[in-house]
């Protein structure tokens, strides 16, 4: 009776799903100084370039170093000098802009450069004072720790306040104070990159010159949410024939 026994558990062990790690959520694309990391329940390390980061995962940039951020549903971040920040799901936040987010962003302090475009899904961004729902669009968020301020220079932004959503296009800079209405100020786009330049010039170079050099998405990061996968050829298939075509 052993050996039926024995074989019958090995079966049943064979048959049992495997349980697949977290996912990554994103990876540390650049790093220009000191930047630490805080996985879930665990204490301060250092980060690493390419490094993954996971759900629940803390990132945050000393006085002198930047970042920049590249999530797996599409878009980067940068991180200026002295910013915090903590990769959250949707059920860890307030759903103030009724929009279905699955990625979520909370800005603990300092300031991020976001360039988002082709996001496979919603993607939202909080502060102790506002949430922001992207759109497909390039935007500067500051946190004081007070006021949150968010300077959008293309595509459109949902600022949430006390009374609703403040609906920001290019040139719009929303400051928003927790419990209040948002406060905003109009300029032109070209006029505002130049202040933002002016204010946050270290970073701006950084990010914008990171963009320049990988337009695209990370080497390696695999097929985005959605794509579909290649078939796999069946043992001892032939592969697939190309005809040539005929010159005209």
């Amino acid at each position: 009776m052993r050996q039926p026994l024995a074989v019958l558990l090995v079966l049943c062990a064979l048959a049992s799903p495997i349980q697949a790690g977290p996912t990554p959520v994103a990876h540390l694309v650049a790093i220009d100084g000191k930047v630490s990391v805080k996985p879930v329940n665990a204490a301060w390390k250092p980060a690493s370039l390419n490094q993954a980061d996971y759900q629940g995962d803390h990132l945050k940039t000393d006085g002198s170093s930047l970042a920049a951020l590249e999530f797996t549903v599409g878009g980067k971040i940068g991180l200026n000098e002295g910013t915090e920040i903590e990769i959250t799901g949707t059920r860890d936040v307030q759903d103030v802009t009724q929009r279905d987010a699955t990625s979520t962003l909370v800005l603990k302090a300092g300031t991020i450069w976001a360039k988002f475009t082709k996001q496979q899904e919603q993607f939202k961004i909080q502060t102790e004072s506002t949430t922001i729902g992207i759109r497909g669009t390039e935007f500067v968020v500051e946190d004081d720790g007070g006021e949150t301020t968010v300077s959008v220079l293309e595509g459109l932004v949902d600022v949430a306040d006390a009374q609703g959503i403040v609906k920001a296009v290019p040139g719009d800079v929303v400051a928003v104070r927790r419990g209040q209405r948002a406060q905003r100020r109009q300029y032109k786009v070209d006029d505002l990159r130049k202040r933002l330049d002016g204010k946050r010039g270290r970073l701006s170079r950084f990010f914008q010159g990171h963009l320049k050099r990988h337009p695209g998405p990370r080497p390696g990061a695999g097929p985005r949410p959605g794509a579909r996968p290649r078939p796999t050829p069946k043992p001892g298939s032939s592969p697939a024939r190309v005809t040539p075509r005929r010159p005209r």
